[in-house]
């Protein structure tokens, strides 16, 4: 009893972990555009992931907090549903390539994938990948090294040039821990269409993905925010999994 509470004594006086740092990550030396697209390249190895989450979501009207989970099949098969108090359904949709199902409020719904939260949110994307906006993944992109700023110890700014599938991007780089921390999206005249905060990353046991526990996505005074909690990989999801009560 005696060596229990001083083992738990010690542990509080530790204080809770330090944050995660991408492994072979020399602090400030890393190269910016091996970043940048790591996580979405060891992604498409798992077989499958499954995620439960908190999902609040603030707008005009006030703020709603909700219970979802989520399914996940690289390279384009999400599923993500949300429940109310009392497990109230709320809404279930299915993202798969580039169309999205939807049941909400007892009715079915098909759009462009990347309409669905424009739909449901009122964010508009800008062409984004609305599964790796989900689960805050950084997609690869060309990196402008000759306008990378420094605004303050540990982070540097890094532009991304346009893509045929993607606005200019502006990135933000934690050179102490590796990670992209801050994401965003311009439009045509350079102002931002939408934005992320991803924090508290953490690495999946067993293989080289490292994912947020946190992502916060705004736009337009709207706030969508994830907070992702047990993950589990590779159990083995077949498709019809996903489309179970929507067809």
């Amino acid at each position: 009893m005696v060596a229990a509470l001083i083992a738990a004594a010690v542990t509080s006086a530790c204080g809770p972990p330090p944050p995660v740092q991408r492994q072979g990550w020399a602090a400030g030396a890393g190269e910016i555009a091996g970043v940048l697209g790591a996580d979405f390249a060891a992604v498409q190895g798992l077989d499958d992931l499954t995620a439960e989450a908190r999902l609040t979501l603030t707008h005009e009207q006030g703020r709603n907090s909700l219970a979802a989970s989520m399914l996940f099949r690289p390279p384009d098969l999400l599923r993500l549903d949300v429940q109310g108090p009392l497990f109230q359904h709320v809404l279930s949709a299915v993202i798969e390539a580039d169309t999205l199902l939807a049941l909400v409020e007892g009715r079915r719904l098909a759009l462009q994938a990347d309409d669905g939260l424009e739909y449901f949110l009122g964010i508009d994307l800008g062409g984004y990948d609305p599964r790796w906006t989900l689960l805050g993944v950084v997609l690869p992109g060309e990196p402008d090294t000759a306008r990378v700023r420094l605004p303050g110890p540990g982070r540097a700014v890094v532009p991304v040039e346009a893509s045929p599938d993607l606005p200019p991007r502006r990135l933000t780089l934690d050179l102490h821990r590796g990670f992209v921390v801050g994401e965003a999206v311009l439009d045509d005249s350079g102002e931002i269409l939408w934005s992320r905060r991803l924090q508290r990353f953490r690495r999946l046991p067993g293989t080289d993905v490292y994912l947020p526990r946190s992502v916060r996505i705004e736009s337009g005074g709207r706030i969508l925010e994830l907070e992702y909690g047990k993950v589990r990989l590779d159990r083995g999801l077949e498709r019809a999994a996903f489309f179970t009560g929507l067809r």
